[in-house]
């Protein structure tokens, strides 16, 4: 089981997930297919490879994002699996693109929770809050300023996971390309 604090990136190993909570919810989208969205727009941005190795063809952009949007609005059909959060059973659903999977789960407080993986099952996944922030060197009792980001996004380190094969195209980025006519 790999155990995660709500809002904490965790690495083991060649392990990678990004966890985070959602906040915004456009007018007249369900909360569902805007976790799926984002998401899924997390893992396909993170899952392109290295640019200076790959030039992908012009229009991958858009058939990119036509996708994740394509695939959000039916995330009811997303597989989904049981998924322990704060000791409660809850439903995870996801999608794997690329190397990895994108995530979410709906009924998590008011926001839910979006996940993005590489090289960790979803059924292995559990996850706490975080009830002393204190320890990741964050105090909700104060208020941030600009410079308190940029000192903790340089703390952070690269926020987009590791691509050991940077260097190439996953199928699933070449069935775009193929599938859009723009090989």
């Amino acid at each position: 089981m790999t155990t995660l604090w709500l809002g904490h990136r965790v690495e083991n190993g060649r392990a990678h997930i990004s966890v985070g909570t959602n906040t915004y919810r456009p007018g007249g989208i369900e909360l569902g297919e805007e976790l799926a969205f984002g998401s899924l727009f997390t893992l396909s941005e993170r899952m392109r490879p290295d640019r200076t190795a790959v030039e992908l063809p012009e229009g991958f952009n858009k058939a990119q994002v036509d996708h994740v949007y394509e695939s959000s609005q039916r995330w009811r059909e997303w597989p989904t699996i049981p998924c322990e959060v704060d000791g409660r059973e809850k439903v995870l659903s996801h999608r794997r693109y690329a190397w990895g999977w994108a995530g979410f789960i709906c009924d998590v407080g008011v926001a839910g929770v979006k996940l993005v993986a590489v090289d960790v099952e979803p059924d292995t996944i559990a996850l706490r809050t975080v009830r002393t922030p204190q320890t990741y060197g964050f105090d909700p009792s104060q208020r941030l300023s600009v410079s308190d980001l940029h000192e903790q996004a340089d703390l952070a380190g690269d926020a987009r996971l590791p691509l050991p094969w940077a260097d190439t195209v996953h199928p699933d980025q070449q069935a775009l390309i193929d599938h859009h006519g723009l090989g």
